[in-house]
């Protein structure tokens, strides 16, 4: 199956904005002495989700925290943006462990614009044109 990009697929991207900058910047460095750490206890909601999909989906992919960090990050706390990570993670690092580098790699300038992120779910993901679609 194809990836939405070999679909046709091109996404425009909305850089991230200060706050999203400073937070990501600090997880990067922090991983970088391995000190990325998630916190004890409940895990928020958007992280227990892609957690659990890729449990119960038996998903070939892992995220370390800094990759779990950095998504929520980019996602806002949006469960549907989360999900779109782990599409987009998986398309691209199946059967490896995600960090925020490789998180990096995918979303160079932040996440995608409300209008490509609606396109890309309305035509791609919801329409299971794409690999991994059907995850959403």
């Amino acid at each position: 199956m194809k990836t939405a990009k070999e679909l046709g697929f091109i996404p425009e991207y909305k850089p991230m904005n200060e706050e999203q900058s400073r937070l990501f910047i600090s997880i990067m460095l922090a991983s970088q002495v391995d000190k990325a750490v998630l916190p004890e206890g409940d895990l928020p909601f958007v992280i227990q989700i892609v957690q659990k999909r890729i449990e119960a989906m038996k998903l070939p992919i892992d995220f370390n925290s800094s990759g779990l960090l950095a998504a929520l990050i980019l996602s806002d706390g949006n469960p549907g943006k989360m999900v779109t990570i782990l599409i987009d993670s998986l398309t691209k690092y199946e059967g490896q462990t995600v960090t925020i580098e490789e998180i990096s790699e995918v979303y160079p300038w932040g996440f995608y614009t409300d209008e490509s992120f609606e396109e890309y779910v309305e035509k791609y993901l919801k329409t299971r044109k794409c690999k991994w679609g059907h995850i959403y």
